[in-house]
């Protein structure tokens, strides 16, 4: 059995302090090979990210968005959090 563990990114400060991905040549009982990005909640918990709000009470709740922008409209993915992503996938994972 082997237990995989992911790095948790929660701003781009982290992602940036991040070293370039390698892959890992041998996977041990227990590595860290991934990374992890949690930009909102569960939908079991009606903190789910959503265009459109849960058919339950409270009225108009569309959940918890991690990445918010200031001057960005709510239900529009800010700019920062794109570059958040595409810093972690294309630079940090070489998947440019």
């Amino acid at each position: 059995m082997r237990t995989g563990g992911a790095y948790i990114c929660s701003s781009q400060e982290e992602v940036d302090q991040m070293g370039h991905y390698k892959e890992p040549e041998d996977y041990k009982p227990v590595y860290h090979g991934h990374i992890k990005i949690v930009s909102d909640g569960s939908n079991q918990g009606l903190t789910g990210y959503q265009s459109a709000p849960y058919l339950c009470n409270p009225a108009n709740n569309t959940g918890v968005f991690n990445f918010p922008q200031a001057g960005i409209p709510a239900h529009t993915i800010p700019p920062s959090y794109n570059t958040l992503i595409n810093t972690a996938v294309a630079k940090k994972a070489g998947r440019s």
